[in-house]
């Protein structure tokens, strides 16, 4: 019975050998076409799991190149993947068996399951299907794999991409929604749209504004005709919380990635306070060129580095606010007798200088009939990242006629009020005058009387000489002082008389060193002169210039006790200089604003009027030339003038 049983059951399998042999060789299972081209990998193992049959797509995928190194030698059961709970598992022919692993073609070649050229690894999906016989046993095994790796990747960075986006859109508070052309059905796909749920077409109208509808509608007919590929739009949608509209902006477009299946994929944004911020803005905008044309104000901005204006509500762009300005369209409105106070103002704004700038001008434009009174104002407004101003915002006004009557009436009280104060300094200029005049009349006058008296008494001849020279010393003294006192006068009155000559200037450089040089009585003083080698023709008041050099020389004899005194002349520009050097005891820098005003002395004590280098002053400057001096207390000064004239020079 037992050999029954087990001839009963080796004719059982060869039975299945012959019956699994004869549906390939038969093609039942695949015809040879269809087998070699399908595109996933298929092979055919007996019930002891020994490869039978394999196609191409599979040879490929394993990397292998000859067929019958592994048909008839490879056993599923003995892959090194295969345990003996999934061998059980695959022999019982109860279910399709699906596995999804990573396949690693090091690990085949170490167990030497088959040779394969392939190194890396793959993802490996596969599909045990048990074949059965007629009577349920199962006989063979179809194995389906594919290399999915790729796909697995593809997923992967899908996924990826997917999460990037979710973060973005939350980042953002953005949703996104789809709609389904045939069905006519929104749908949302990711955050909190307007909709909820499987929303038809007809149901979104119902909230969305009635104004909003056609846009909406247009923009999904576009893009479903294919008259554009995005479309992005902003509507209004009813929020039943906040009984009131909110604005949402949308970019949608058409997708087609399942075949038979069109649908358009929208975003979806609450642009709500964005866009209120921008009417709020835009009210804003309007308002102040209302208040601005209703107050005739002009708003500008000023580019440092361009050196350019954007002005609004101007009338010399034509109100045009995009066409900027430059500073010489600015300058041609401008009164011809204010551009000189406007570029000096605007100065600091050019050289981008952390200040603010007010100043006042007349303008006209061509629509102004006459000069109009502007007030300007401009502010620092942008900075560099090194501190630098790059922008001024500023304004400008008309002052209105009242206004300008009253700046007028100001003016004008200021400028009597300044009157005022001069007449006021000017009297007690004149009282200062009088009294210093007196006193300087006075002293050479009574030595003339007292030594004139003693004279008459006097029988000593030597002595009467000293009375002569003193007498004769304070006549000069006294005749100066009263020429002084007429050319001061004369200059006061506008009445400076002048007597253009041409004369040689070396002959009254040698005149002048002949007379002066008895003066200096002092043996430590040498007089030098810095005489010129050519004769030198000029053409000037011949009088004026000899008055302000000798000038400078009595004053130079007066405050030097040694050293020397140097007088010259010089050609420079078209005028002459005249100069006087001394080794005296120079000025302090606290009297150097002094030196050219009325009876100011450096030593009380020294005889003068304090006048000479005043009208030295006045005669030189009144002549269009220039005065000045430098000084060091101890070392000495030097004092010029450079009066403009005619000049000859002729060689000797």
């Amino acid at each position: 019975m037992e050999q029954d049983k087990e001839t009963s059951s080796n004719e059982d399998n060869a039975s299945f050998e012959e019956e699994i042999s004869k549906l390939i060789q038969e093609q039942l299972l695949f015809t040879e076409s269809i087998y070699n081209r399908l595109p996933i990998s298929i092979e055919v193992y007996d019930a002891n799991g020994v490869l039978r049959s394999i196609n191409d797509h599979a040879l490929h995928m394993y990397g292998v190149e000859d067929r019958n190194t592994v048909v008839n030698f490879v056993n599923l059961f003995k892959s090194p993947y295969v345990d003996d709970q999934l061998r059980a598992k695959i022999q019982s022919g109860k279910e399709i068996v699906r596995l999804e692993f990573e396949y690693d073609f090091e690990r085949i070649k170490n167990n030497a399951y088959f040779a394969t050229n392939n190194q890396d690894t793959m993802i490996y999906d596969v599909r045990i299907i048990p074949i059965l016989s007629k009577n349920g046993a199962v006989i063979g095994h179809i194995l389906l794999s594919n290399d999915v790796t790729a796909i697995k990747d593809a997923e992967f960075h899908t996924e990826e991409t997917k999460k990037d986006l979710e973060l973005a859109m939350n980042t953002a508070n953005m949703s996104s929604w789809v709609y389904d052309v045939h069905k006519k059905v929104f749908e949302p796909l990711y955050g909190d749209t307007v909709i909820k749920g499987t929303t038809p077409i007809e149901e979104l109208l119902l909230i969305l504004h009635p104004q909003d509808h056609q846009l909406l509608m247009q923009s999904l007919t576009l893009l479903i005709n294919k008259k554009i590929e995005r479309q992005q739009i902003t509507v209004r949608f009813y929020n039943a919380q906040e009984q009131q509209y909110r604005y949402y902006e949308s970019m949608m477009r058409l997708s087609t990635e399942h075949w038979g299946k069109l649908q358009v994929v929208g975003t979806q944004l609450d642009v709500t306070e964005k866009v209120r911020m921008a009417k709020k803005t835009q009210d804003l905008i309007a308002k102040r060129e209302l208040t601005m044309k209703v107050s005739n104000i002009v708003h500008w901005d000023f580019d440092v580095k361009t050196q350019k204006f954007e002005s609004y509500n101007d009338p010399i762009n034509d109100y045009t606010s995009n066409r900027l300005l430059t500073l010489s369209e600015y300058l041609d409105v401008i009164h011809p007798e204010d551009r000189t106070s406007f570029s000096d103002a605007i100065a600091p704004m050019l050289e981008g200088k952390d200040l603010t700038v007010y100043f006042t001008c007349r303008m006209q434009t061509k629509y102004d009939k006459s000069w109009q009174y502007c007030d300007f104002t401009a502010v620092p407004f942008e900075k560099d990242e090194n501190g630098y101003i790059t922008h001024f915002t500023g304004f400008r006004q008309n002052i209105p006629q009242l206004q300008k009557l009253n700046r007028e009436q100001q003016e004008m009280i200021k400028e009597l009020k300044e009157l005022k104060e001069k007449a006021e300094l000017s009297d007690r200029l004149k009282s200062a005058f009088l009294a210093n005049m007196s006193h300087e009349i006075r002293t050479p006058l009574n030595a003339i009387v007292g030594f004139s008296e003693l004279m008459t008494s006097c029988n000593d001849p030597e002595e009467k000489n000293m009375y002569i020279n003193i007498i004769k010393s304070n006549n000069e003294l006294l005749l100066r002082l009263i020429n002084d006192i007429l050319d001061l006068s004369k200059i006061e009155a506008g009445i400076l008389e002048r007597k253009i000559e041409r004369f040689n200037l070396a002959t009254v450089s040698d005149e002048l060193y002949a007379c002066v040089l008895p003066k200096i009585t002092n043996p430590g003083v040498k007089l030098c002169q810095d005489k010129a080698e050519a004769s030198c023709w000029v053409t000037l008041d011949r009088n004026r210039l000899i008055q302000v050099w000798m000038n400078f020389l009595t004053n130079a004899i007066k405050y030097t006790k040694s050293g020397h005194i140097k007088m010259g002349y010089s050609i420079e520009g078209n005028g002459v200089r005249i100069y006087v050097e001394d080794t005296g005891i120079g000025i302090p820098q606290e009297s150097h604003d002094k030196v050219f005003a009325r009876f100011e002395k450096i030593n009380e004590f020294v005889q003068g009027t304090g006048l000479g280098l005043a009208i030295s002053k006045a005669i030189v400057e009144t002549a269009g030339g220039s005065i000045s001096f430098s000084s060091t207390p101890g070392t000495g000064s030097t004092f010029w003038a450079w009066v403009p004239c005619e000049t000859n020079i002729q060689e000797e």
